[in-house]
């Protein structure tokens, strides 16, 4: 998805795809802050695919327990077929990686541009490897006509 994370501070970027869409189709901006008040940018245009969020890539906390991330998604026209698709995310994330562990924000949105379509699908997956998602992760996504 491009990047805010590689997987270095336990993280991992959230991809997501639209009816199968592999094609240059999709841009989108978001904020993001790793362990700290200070603020990043990313605006990436015409990639395969979206980012719409960070979760943890493995790891656990001081007391071992497994650190997830919560992802919310709102994508707006999904089932109309004359506009083009906006998304809006946010999320958080504990990685359970770094002392005492490190903690990620996102915010941000896309547009995915594929003559109109009305979403019929979607993949959602972490950008690094394993590209599955921490046990207990929360991801909600909300459709609005």
């Amino acid at each position: 998805a491009g990047s805010s994370d590689t997987g270095g501070n336990g993280f991992s970027d959230v991809a997501l795809q639209f009816n199968g869409d592999t094609g240059s189709n999709y841009s989108w901006r978001f904020f993001y802050s790793v362990n700290s008040t200070t603020v990043n940018a990313i605006n990436t245009i015409i990639t395969t695919n979206m980012h719409v969020g960070t979760v943890a890539n493995g790891g656990g906390d001081v007391q071992g327990n497994s650190l997830v991330g919560d992802v919310d998604i709102w994508v707006n026209f999904y089932s109309v077929t004359n506009m083009t698709k906006g998304v809006k995310f946010h999320s958080n994330a504990g990685s359970g990686v770094g002392s005492p562990n490190n903690f990620e924000m996102n915010m941000g949105g896309g547009i995915w541009g594929n003559n109109k379509a009305a979403v019929t699908s979607l993949l959602l997956q972490p950008s690094n490897s394993p590209n599955t998602f921490t046990a207990g992760s929360m991801c909600t996504l909300y459709g609005i006509i």
